[in-house]
């Protein structure tokens, strides 16, 4: 029987998420498809000597990861910080580990901060990124008061 995985608002800091992929050619099709973007360097030749990986599509599947450790509805992204080092080569596996660094109340409403960090089969840094969440939009309740909105 398969344990059932912990709600997102009750992840506590330190946690950490371990994802590990491969780069496959159908993995950057379906983001071109998705996207429009059709950059040639992404399907054959380019500077870094074969096809390379959208740079956006690393960041856009650590938001994947959360779902591999937690559950939970309604989570909202609300900010971005990305660094890139290196392009992912196709056919490449890749290792995210992610951890949550933070969480914070602010306006009644709860965050949380996680950072990721993308490395290639052969060890070279791709991409770090750090992304904030709210990991339920309804407000929480003050101490001794209801939530109304729940």
């Amino acid at each position: 029987m398969e344990q059932e995985k912990p709600n997102l608002a009750d992840a506590e800091i330190g946690e950490e998420i371990v994802y590990e992929y491969k780069m496959t050619p159908e993995v950057v099709e379906q983001y071109m498809r998705a996207s429009g973007d059709r950059n040639p360097w992404y399907t054959g030749d380019s500077p870094f000597g074969g096809p390379i990986a959208p740079p956006v599509l690393l960041p856009r599947l650590h938001s994947a990861m959360l779902s591999l450790k937690f559950t939970g509805k309604g989570r909202v992204h609300v900010a971005t910080e990305a660094e890139f080092f290196a392009p992912a080569r196709v056919g490449k596996t890749v290792t995210a580990r992610g951890r949550i660094v933070d969480k914070y109340t602010k306006r009644g409403r709860e965050y949380f901060v996680l950072e990721s960090e993308d490395v290639d089969e052969d060890g070279v840094l791709l991409c770090r990124d750090r992304r904030t969440y709210l990991p339920r939009y309804a407000p929480v309740a003050a101490p001794g008061h209801a939530n109304k909105e729940a």
